[in-house]
């Protein structure tokens, strides 16, 4: 295991732009961190920097406290005791799943007798012991991924990156594998950078999330911290808020805040973190999950009345876009809550419903 320091790293490319920008980062020793963001973030470049594929235009990167990047210095990948996955599995296509796992102990001279050894613990390890003799067009995707992953693991390195490694599997194999990668993980005790833009993946498998925007970290946290209290619009919008809106304070206390939401939409209650003078605007967030229907008389702070714009059948739930006052809202609610409440029916465009939300679920976002 390593810790990895990361300090003042920026990479710029030819046309100037910065891809990583003075960006510093600490992964403590065993830990299991994801880059999360969008294509174009800088979270591949800068595992790609870390990994010895590319050389920071500045910037420093150190394993347990050793310069892998730093003034005058740069060691190459092969000699970083890490091991890596890729999104392709880059399998040779000429060897076996052992030859595609025992290249890299031959390539560091391990004696025959060794190799077998490793190989076949290795495989084990990740459920192909039965496999070794097969070339990779003889495996599934989730098998290759597999070799893959067990091939970066056989040499014990200090620590493992995975560029999006499993984003060519399907839904299924993904779920499997995500449980797999998390499992090598905690059996192997290696650092572990994980790349992914898949919030759920990072949710699932991660101490800690790294969200990158530009090339800059906009927040590090773990999944729930993430999850629950975004540091700022891009967060909150990235990681799966679909209601972000700016509100009034009319009344705040220890407890919360009485809000209004837009210039003329509906009174709600919100947690807030401090105290807020009346007229203070604050921005909220909210996922569409949240709303529950509220039939009955509409209780300012507790429920508000709006009108249906769409509806959108997706299976077990109901996407509902409404209208309360300036303000448009994205609701998603259990198709069979919604029929409970309305006798059977369905709402459409130009209905009136009346909706909640908890104080817990409204957001303050970068509170």
């Amino acid at each position: 295991m390593a810790q990895i320091d990361i300090a003042g790293l920026t990479k710029r490319f030819d046309s100037g732009a910065a891809a990583v920008d003075d960006l510093d980062l600490t992964v403590q020793d065993g830990e299991f961190l994801s880059l999360l963001g969008p294509s174009g973030c800088g979270k591949t470049t800068t595992l790609r920097c870390v990994a010895g594929l590319e050389r920071p235009t500045s910037g420093e990167i150190h394993f347990d406290g050793e310069p892998m990047v730093s003034r005058g210095v740069f060691v190459p990948p092969e000699k970083r005791n890490m091991g890596m996955v890729f999104q392709s599995y880059a399998l040779w296509p000429h060897m076996t799943t052992f030859g595609n796992v025992a290249y890299p102990l031959r390539r560091a001279r391990l004696d025959g007798t060794a190799v077998a050894a490793r190989v076949a613990e290795m495989l084990d390890v990740v459920g192909l012991a039965e496999y070794g003799g097969r070339l990779p067009s003889k495996l599934s995707g989730g098998q290759q991924q597999r070799v893959a992953l067990a091939r970066a693991l056989v040499n014990r390195p200090q620590v493992v990156l995975y560029d999006e490694p499993l984003s060519n599997l399907d839904s299924l194999l993904r779920s499997q594998m995500r449980r797999e990668v998390r499992r090598l993980h905690d059996t192997l005790g290696s650092t572990s950078i994980y790349v992914t833009h898949d919030r759920t993946e990072a949710m699932a498998l991660s101490d800690r999330i790294a969200v990158m925007q530009a090339g800059v970290v906009q927040q590090i946290g773990t999944p729930r911290e993430i999850y629950t209290c975004p540091a700022n619009r891009f967060v909150a919008d990235f990681i799966g808020f679909d209601n972000l809106v700016a509100a009034e304070v009319v009344a705040s206390d220890r407890d919360g805040a009485l809000v209004r939401l837009g210039g003329d939409g509906p009174l709600v209650r919100c947690a807030t973190t401090s105290v807020r003078p009346p007229g203070s605007i604050v921005e909220l967030a909210a996922r569409a999950g949240a709303f529950r229907l509220a039939p009955g008389v509409p209780q300012p702070g507790l429920s508000f009345r709006a009108r249906v714009s769409t509806v959108t059948y997706l299976g077990e739930d109901l996407e509902i876009q409404v209208q309360a006052g300036e303000v448009a809202l994205l609701a998603r609610i259990r198709d069979a809550d919604v029929r409970a409440a309305t006798q059977g029916t369905v709402p459409v465009s130009g209905d009136q419903v009346d909706l909640s939300i908890r104080p817990e679920e409204l957001v303050e976002i970068g509170a």
